[in-house]
């Protein structure tokens, strides 16, 4: 009850994080996943093959927690933070480690993403 309501003033505040996504998503988690939420929602049990199709399910749920669990403390309270230099990054040290085990300074394109 108090985390709701320290989470509500917070996203009145506009001062909702990636740390507060995280702590949702568990909560999502502890009731059942998107499948038991939506199963308290009147009406969803008409649109489950809808939602079935649209591939939304809890292997979502779980790879956002990965995604945010990855991130620096910086990045979670301050998604701004966040841009294609990141991407780049992880990037270039994948080419590199391929070089590493190709023995080669030149890959493939095909190998590369």
């Amino acid at each position: 009850q108090k985390q709701a309501e320290r989470m509500a003033k917070k996203l009145a505040k506009g001062k909702f994080d990636l740390d507060d996504l995280y702590n949702q998503l568990q909560q999502m988690k502890k009731m059942g996943g998107l499948e038991g939420i939506m199963g308290l929602l009147p009406g969803v049990q008409k649109m489950k093959s809808q939602i079935a199709e649209a591939g939304i399910n809890d292997k979502m749920i779980t790879r956002q927690q990965a995604i945010i669990g990855s991130m620096t403390k910086q990045e979670r309270a301050k998604p701004d933070l966040l841009n294609a230099s990141r991407k780049r990054r992880r990037n270039s040290r994948r080419r590199a480690a391929a070089r590493r085990r190709c023995g080669s300074s030149r890959i493939p394109t095909s190998s590369r993403r």
